[in-house]
């Protein structure tokens, strides 16, 4: 499966370039091509899934639910050695840089985790858990906690 795709962007001196990317899936990898240079992107293991239990302080099946998957399927694939694949190692991911920008902002996980079952201003007063578990929610969430890294809101 290949997806070729323009993303506008910009070069060093500011001006719109468009860079030609071109991502396929082999071997359980995402191979991705950016202006004809390949990177790989590995699968997530359970290893990852654990690491981001400890940093979210979240039971498995809050983080699996998250994660779009339930806890017996994270059961499964650590008994069968499995990666997750593609847009569930996005999610992963995604959500350790959240935890981590988070726990680091807030000083502490139970901080953050706190800030995150409270109506922000910033978010129209959505509570940025539940905001998680919705499409866009967790991008909605990162940006939040940008502005409020950057001095925006609080």
């Amino acid at each position: 499966m290949s997806l070729i795709k323009n993303k506008p962007t910009k070069n060093k001196t500011g001006d719109a370039v468009s860079v030609k990317t071109n991502s396929s899936l082999r071997n359980g990898t995402a191979v991705k091509k950016t202006n004809g240079v390949l990177q790989s992107v590995k699968n997530a293991t359970v290893k990852e899934f654990t690491l981001l239990k400890d940093i979210s302080g979240y039971r498995n099946e809050e983080l699996a639910a998250l994660v779009g998957i339930t806890h017996r399927t994270i059961r499964n694939k650590k008994n069968n050695e499995e990666l997750f694949n593609i847009a569930q190692t996005e999610r992963l991911r995604k959500l350790n840089l959240l935890f981590e920008e988070g726990n680091e902002i807030f000083n502490n996980k139970d901080q953050f985790n706190k800030w995150l079952q409270k109506p922000s201003y910033g978010l129209d007063y959505n509570i940025p858990s539940e905001l998680l578990k919705q499409p866009g929610g967790l991008d909605k969430v990162m940006n939040e906690l940008n502005s409020i890294k950057y001095g925006d809101t609080l």
